[in-house]
C-alpha cells in the first residue's frame, strides 16, 4: 500500500469519528432543547418545573433559583408534609405531586423571575444531609411584549442553542462530504487520470528499428 493510499485511509477515518461525534452531539442539544431546558415567556404567563428523582428514601426536596444570586424558591419535607416557600413566591406558587415527581406551578412571571431553575433532592444519613441534583432544570427568560417584537423583527429571536444546532448539523454535513470526497471521488478520479495516460512506446522496440535502419544504408550495392 503506497503513500497515498494510507493517507486517504486515514483521513477517511478520522473524518469518519468526527461526523458521528458531531451527529451525536447534534442530537444530545436538540433533544435537551425538545426537553425544555430554555423556557421563553412573556409577563404574566404561567411556568411549570417538573422535579423528579429515582433515587429511593429521598426525604426533602428544594427547588433552587439563580440570576444575580441563588435563593430557595421551595422547601417540602416530605415527613411533616410542610411546604416553606420564598417569599418572593408565596401567592404565585403551586406545587402538586408526590417527593419523587413532584410539578411546581408559578403564576403570574415577571422579568425578575428570569434565571436557571433547578431540583435538588436531600436525605439525612448521619452526620449529613445528603443532596442529589434531581430532573427537571429550566433556564426561564421572561420578556415584556415590547422587548420580544424588537427581538422577533431583528431576527434574534432564535434561541441559543438551536443557533448551536445549526451549527454543529452544519459541520457534520461538511465533514461527511470530505468523507465522501476522499473515500469514493479521489479513488475514481484517479483510476479514470489512468485510462486515458498515453502508451509508452517500448525501448527494445525503437532501437532494433534504428538498428536494422543503418545496417540498410551500409548494404553495398549490387550490380546487374
Amino acid at each position: 500500500m503506497d503513500r497515498c493510499t494510507t493517507f486517504t485511509s486515514t483521513m477517511s477515518a478520522l473524518c469518519l469519528c468526527c461526523a458521528i461525534f458531531l451527529c451525536l452531539l447534534c442530537c444530545t442539544l436538540a433533544e435537551k432543547g425538545s426537553k425544555g431546558l430554555l423556557v421563553r415567556k412573556q409577563e404574566g404567563d404561567t411556568m411549570t418545573i417538573h422535579c423528579s428523582t429515582s433515587l429511593p428514601d429521598q426525604e426533602n426536596l428544594s427547588v433552587y433559583m439563580r440570576l444575580t444570586k441563588e435563593i430557595e424558591v421551595l422547601y417540602f419535607h416530605q415527613g411533616n408534609q410542610k411546604f416553606t416557600l420564598h417569599k418572593r413566591f408565596e401567592l404565585r406558587l403551586t406545587p402538586n405531586g408526590k417527593l419523587n415527581k413532584m410539578d411546581i406551578t408559578i403564576t403570574n412571571l415577571t422579568i425578575e423571575d428570569s434565571g436557571v431553575y433547578w431540583c435538588v433532592y436531600s436525605v439525612y444519613k448521619s452526620p449529613k444531609n445528603e443532596k442529589t441534583e434531581g430532573e427537571g432544570a429550566v433556564l426561564l427568560v421572561v420578556n415584556d411584549e415590547e422587548c420580544d417584537q424588537n427581538d422577533a423583527s431583528s431576527g434574534l429571536g432564535m434561541p441559543r442553542y438551536l443557533v448551536l444546532v445549526s451549527a454543529v448539523t452544519a459541520g457534520s454535513v461538511l465533514l461527511l462530504s470530505l468523507l465522501i470526497l476522499f473515500i469514493w471521488v479521489i479513488p475514481r478520479l484517479k483510476a479514470w487520470r489512468a485510462t486515458i495516460r498515453p502508451t509508452p512506446v517500448r525501448t527494445n522496440d525503437v532501437y532494433e528499428d534504428m538498428r536494422t535502419t543503418i545496417r540498410r544504408a551500409h548494404l553495398p550495392q549490387m550490380g546487374y
